[in-house]
């Protein structure tokens, strides 16, 4: 058992989801991803899908601009600021696990928080998404260098700091060293960890 809330940031296909999963088995605390997006369908109102097909997108300048006039929130912002209190009550309930979501920023006021980096090899997830999702090479590639960008985007939106700098994180790790190996470094750390 750890007294720290974890955060994962990770790049696309790095196996950043499935390093929390075993992280939070480890440490026998909860893990929170999609499921994040059912709370804050709740706390909304608005539906899943809709939070869903609002993940890792941000309103454009136009967005802003057209909505300003009316002096209403896009749709985005309204789901991002809903989702980050569902991440701060969630967290505030205990030690867990959270992935994406900006949840390193969201939590950054708090001293209990282990914030970390998975990262990969192109090649490495290039193939990881190929055989996941059955798809060729080149298609899985696309897939990876788009929602890498999505991701970057978001990130850098919502948080103004940069996606992926190791200096924004307590630990960045590369899953090349295999995805039990990676998740027992996080274990470590969580439980050996002092703010102080």
């Amino acid at each position: 058992m750890t007294n720290y809330n974890i955060t994962i940031s990770r790049e696309f296909g790095s196996g950043g989801a499935e390093i929390g999963k075993r992280v939070a088995k480890k440490l026998n605390i909860p893990y929170y991803d999609k499921n994040v997006n059912e709370f804050t369908a709740v706390k909304t109102g608005f539906s899943k899908q809709t939070i869903e097909s609002s993940q890792d997108k941000t309103p454009s300048a136009f967005t802003y601009g057209m909505l300003s006039y009316v002096k209403l929130p896009p749709l985005h912002d309204e789901i991002f600021f809903a989702q980050a209190e569902v991440i701060k009550s969630l967290a505030a309930k205990g030690p867990c696990v959270i992935v994406g979501r900006c949840a390193d920023y969201v939590l950054n006021d708090k001293n209990n928080v282990i914030n970390v980096f998975i990262y990969a090899p192109l090649e490495q997830r290039i193939k990881r998404i190929s055989k996941l999702h059955s798809i060729p090479y080149e298609q899985a590639r696309k897939m990876i260098k788009y929602n890498d960008r999505k991701r970057k985007r978001y990130h850098e939106h919502y948080s103004h700091g940069a996606w992926g700098n190791a200096r924004n994180y307590h630990i960045t790790l590369s899953s090349c060293v295999g995805l039990e190996r990676a998740a027992q470094a996080i274990v470590s750390l969580a439980t050996n960890y002092s703010t102080k």
